[in-house]
């Protein structure tokens, strides 16, 4: 799942979702994309749960992310997430 929408800055709701058996990263956020994930299962990705670049940042709430092959949530390159 690509949370910038097909173009820069998406900001999406995401609630109660189960993301699961990707061939990537489970959530991908990038181009100063926001969204708010809550209250998901997000397991099982090839890479990892939720991968944060290029300016993005999510709020990531009540959230179960588990056995995805890469990081459970990965943050880099000039990027921020609130996870509570």
């Amino acid at each position: 799942m690509l949370l910038n929408a097909g173009m820069s800055g998406g900001n999406p709701t995401l609630r109660r979702n189960r993301i699961h058996d990707g061939k990537q990263s489970g959530v991908f956020v990038h181009e100063n994309g926001q969204g708010v994930l809550e209250d998901n299962e997000i397991f099982g990705n090839t890479g990892s749960g939720v991968w944060v670049s290029k300016g993005g940042n999510p709020t990531l709430r009540r959230n179960q992310i588990t056995k995805n092959a890469g990081y459970g949530v990965r943050v880099l390159e000039a990027s921020a997430a609130t996870i509570e």
